[in-house]
């Protein structure tokens, strides 16, 4: 295939262009010793990845935007985005400047010597463990390309990039989402006394994808039937208490109202870790 480059970001990627069509193509050494203007020859079955999503009115707000930010920033960015989507599938072009700004962003704070802390780590990990796995690529990447460690906080912020990026959601959602988990996670520590920890990630990984289940039905307004709901709450009466005042948080956070039967089901989940 025929490319006309038009920027080079580092050795694995540049900006092309063909037919008119403006695109981002990634692949090992495909940037190397090429300038803007040149052409460029490719073996389709050697690009890693094109990115396409830039159409005609997205490549003039992404080309006007680049123009700041630090090519090899730029280059590292795109070489994570099609990582990521090997791994997780398309994701929003959106991701295209929303991680250049968000790794921009960190890289001046590190530079200046500045904390990055994450107070939701520990529950981005828990819930995101996918795209947590991708953002330690991304810090491989970053120290490899740029020379730059990035801590466990940052790692957990390019997860949520990516988390938001999956699901077509902005990143401001995706917050407000793992706050109310980090809330229900909260609960349930403090009412079970069992603190999150590696020994036991995989019940607390279970609770939530059960609630996050059960939101999802609540918000399809689908029906769940638990015939097992009065022997739930007489049997385990202490998970149940909690898993009302989860319940109770979830409708003052989002409106949304479990039903007895959805409970009940939450009181399986704590029963299980307050039994580990």
């Amino acid at each position: 295939m025929h490319y006309q480059v038009i920027k080079v970001f580092n050795n694995n990627v540049v900006l092309a262009k063909q037919n008119r069509q403006e695109m981002i193509l990634v692949s090992k050494g495909i940037g190397f010793g090429k300038k803007p203007g040149e052409s460029l020859i490719v073996d389709t079955k050697s690009i890693e990845k094109v990115f396409h999503q830039l159409n005609a009115n997205d490549s003039i707000g992404y080309l006007d935007r680049i123009v700041k930010y630090d090519k090899e920033i730029i280059g590292v960015s795109e070489e994570i985005i099609a990582k990521a989507e090997i791994a997780l599938g398309p994701l929003s072009p959106n991701i295209h400047t929303a991680l250049v700004d968000h790794i921009t962003f960190a890289l001046d704070r590190i530079y200046m010597d500045l904390p990055i802390e994450n107070p939701f780590i520990e529950e981005i990990i828990l819930l995101y463990q996918e795209e947590y796995d991708l953002a330690e690529v991304a810090a491989s990447l970053i120290k490899e390309r740029l020379g730059i460690h990035i801590g466990e906080d940052e790692k957990g912020f390019i997860a949520l990039h990516l988390h938001s990026a999956r699901n077509n959601k902005t990143i401001r959602e995706t917050m407000k989402d793992t706050r109310l988990f980090k809330t229900c996670i909260d609960i349930i520590i403090q009412e079970t006394g069992t603190p999150l920890m590696n020994e036991n990630y995989s019940l607390y990984q279970s609770c939530i994808l059960n609630l996050k289940t059960l939101l999802y039905h609540c918000k399809k307004e689908k029906i769940m039937n638990n015939p097992l709901k009065k022997e739930i709450k007489n049997k385990i009466v202490e998970s149940y208490k909690v898993a009302k005042q989860i319940g109770m948080s979830i409708k003052k956070e989002t409106n949304i109202i479990l039903s007895d039967e959805m409970i009940a089901y939450i009181a399986i989940e704590i029963e299980k870790i307050r039994q580990f």
